[in-house]
């Protein structure tokens, strides 16, 4: 039976830049899954998405069975980031009826 957790990465593209979506998708390929895949991906069209203007910003995506978002979490917030008041974490999980912004309180940590 399937328990789809579908998520929206966001960040700064300053922390895109530095990679910092290679550390978020180690959590996923270290697990043999599928990792969150960039709105700019080579293999999609380019400016697939809706509007005038192209997107300003790293924005990622995907849909886990399964997910252990605890974990996932704890993972996102070992990571060093340059601008941690632009991570966003938007989940809706399998029975939720809308998505929420989960608070990663990454500002916090960066001033211990």
């Amino acid at each position: 039976m399937s328990d789809v957790t579908n998520i929206i990465f966001a960040l700064s593209i300053v922390d895109v830049d530095r990679g910092k979506m290679d550390e978020v998708n180690t959590y996923f390929v270290d697990k043999g899954i599928k990792p969150l895949v960039s709105v700019k991906d080579e293999r999609l069209p380019r400016a697939w998405y809706g509007g005038s203007k192209y997107l300003e910003t790293g924005l990622y995506l995907g849909a886990f069975n399964h997910l252990n978002l605890d974990d996932f979490i704890k993972h996102v917030r070992t990571i060093s980031w340059e601008f941690p008041e632009s991570v966003q974490i938007i989940v809706k999980e399998q029975e939720d009826m809308k998505f929420t912004i989960i608070d990663l309180d990454l500002m916090a940590q960066n001033s211990i």
